[in-house]
């Protein structure tokens, strides 16, 4: 009886998940792009393309 509410819930979850996650890497490429680092910003985009594949493979 509570599976069906349980797919909702984990939905919302995942979209909130997914939303912080976005909001976490607009900050950090906006503090990485001031710094004009070509290196340093493809590092990062590196490590957050890594960290969200992780994190949608472990959703699943």
């Amino acid at each position: 009886m509570a599976i069906p509410l349980l797919i909702p819930i984990a939905l919302v979850g995942a979209v909130a998940l997914v939303k912080t996650t976005g909001d976490t890497v607009e900050q950090t490429g906006d503090a990485v792009e001031q710094s004009g680092n070509a290196a340093l910003k493809f590092a990062v985009f590196a490590a957050v393309a890594a960290g969200a594949y992780i994190a949608i493979k472990g959703a699943r």
